[in-house]
């Protein structure tokens, strides 16, 4: 099938004459997908984003059943949903993508997919449902930023335990806990600079987050919920930035502020000493990026 749909293929574009078939008669199906993949490209067909498993996927889901997707003769998958398959199964992380090197060593080589899955297994049973909704957004947002996801995501559990609708006795809100100020403060910050979050990017599909339908309500909840991450994220690399890539001092000092934490560095006084914030966010920390 796959031999006959190349031949077709090479037929339609330009090499039109018998040593097409003198060819695929010697050639590998390895072979036929380059010839394929060269094809298509000089024919100026938009075949982006190519996986070396280009004829067939296989995804394998949390009951370790194995599905294989045949990306020509599966019709019926938009472009979009056949580069999205692919993208789930490739390396997620990389050395530009802010994660402590050690943490980079552990989960160098997992796709999106498969750190997911490992995460939820490592957050408590009574939270997994409400951080599965936030993981993809986090580690999307996280990688756009250039900062460890993991660190996120301990900060989030802190902060909210992965409840959007959490607000703290001094008016923070969201999963991140932001204070109304802070958070138009980094947002208009940020839009000053001429950089969108991702939701307002034109190329923000939420089908690549949430794959049940969403009423309007629903939507413009998540919408919200995505913006208060990457703010928070935003406002975290600021601090991490601002006292030289010090977690210790950042994490502290989302919690505390950066006026008084660096009001304490200068007089050298303690900062994280016994304290319980950064105690648990460390014990977060270490349980989501346990192997």
């Amino acid at each position: 099938m796959a031999m006959e749909m190349i031949k077709r293929m090479a037929y339609g574009t330009f090499l039109q004459n018998s040593f097409i078939d003198k060819l695929l008669s010697f050639l590998s199906l390895k072979t036929f997908g380059l010839l394929a993949i060269a094809l298509l490209v000089y024919s100026n067909i938009e075949t982006t984003k190519f996986s070396p498993d280009f004829f067939q996927i296989k995804l394998e889901s949390s009951d370790n059943k194995v599905q294989t997707i045949n990306t020509l003769s599966s019709v019926e998958l938009s472009k979009h949903e056949i580069e999205k398959l692919i993208s789930e199964k490739r390396a997620f992380i990389n050395a530009a993508s802010g994660f402590k090197p050690e943490v980079f060593e552990k989960f160098r080589g997992y796709s999106k997919t498969e750190l997911k899955e490992k995460l939820l297994k490592n957050i408590p049973k009574n939270l997994v449902k409400r951080a599965a909704a936030y993981i993809d957004a986090v580690l999307v947002i996280a990688k756009k930023h250039a900062i460890d996801p993991m660190w996120v995501l301990s900060i989030m559990w802190t902060e909210s335990h992965f409840k959007p609708s959490s607000k703290s006795s001094v008016g923070a809100k969201g999963l991140m806990q932001l204070m109304p100020k802070t958070k138009v403060y980094i947002y208009n910050k940020y839009r000053s600079a001429g950089q969108w979050l991702l939701v307002e990017e034109d190329h923000f599909n939420m089908e690549d987050f949430v794959v049940t339908e969403l009423n309007t309500k629903q939507k413009k909840r998540i919408i919200l919920n995505y913006a208060n991450i990457e703010l928070g994220v935003i406002y975290l690399k600021y601090l991490l930035k601002k006292f030289d890539h010090n977690y210790t001092f950042a994490t502290v000092a989302y919690n505390m502020g950066p006026t008084w934490t660096r009001r304490r560095l200068r007089a050298k006084k303690p900062v994280g000493t016994k304290n319980q914030y950064l105690t648990k966010v460390e014990r977060a920390y270490g349980r989501i990026t346990t192997i």
